[in-house]
């Protein structure tokens, strides 16, 4: 009986091991953590909680056509705006991006100094577009 009770003890021990040993931990890259919180931070800008929980309409028309901006409106907003501030927050934070690596390649001038210019001139044609569009959607 003492004999058994030792086997079946030394057996749960090795199978507590064995599933403590198997149990993976998830490794999440920087660079991933990164993306995702990008992701998620573009998406609360653009209005993508307002897009997905009042289901608005992609174009409206207007006197000269169909337009893709509430004027007047600060409050709601179209499918089309929400993708277009999204498009224009990417291009932005990639601008950023191409500026933060432009520091990182100060060995190589010439290489740093191209992508110091193209990223800030990215951001700023993106600060740009976005004012251009808040001064559109509060112009009645």
């Amino acid at each position: 009986m003492r004999k058994a009770l030792w086997k079946i003890k030394l057996k749960t021990k090795d199978l507590s091991y064995t599933i403590k040993k198997r149990k993976m931990k998830v490794k999440i890259s920087t660079a991933t953590t990164f993306i995702i919180i990008l992701v998620f931070t573009v998406f609360i800008f653009s209005g993508g909680v307002f897009s997905a929980l009042e289901k608005p309409i992609s174009l409206l028309p207007s006197s000269s056509g169909w337009t893709f901006i509430y004027r007047g409106n600060i409050n709601a907003q179209t499918l089309s705006e929400s993708l277009v501030s999204a498009l224009l927050y990417l291009i932005g934070f990639l601008g950023l991006y191409l500026l933060y690596k432009s520091i990182k390649r100060a060995y190589r001038p010439r290489e740093a100094y191209i992508m110091l210019i193209i990223g800030f001139t990215i951001t700023l044609i993106s600060v740009y577009y976005l004012i251009v569009l808040m001064q559109e959607k509060i112009k009645i």
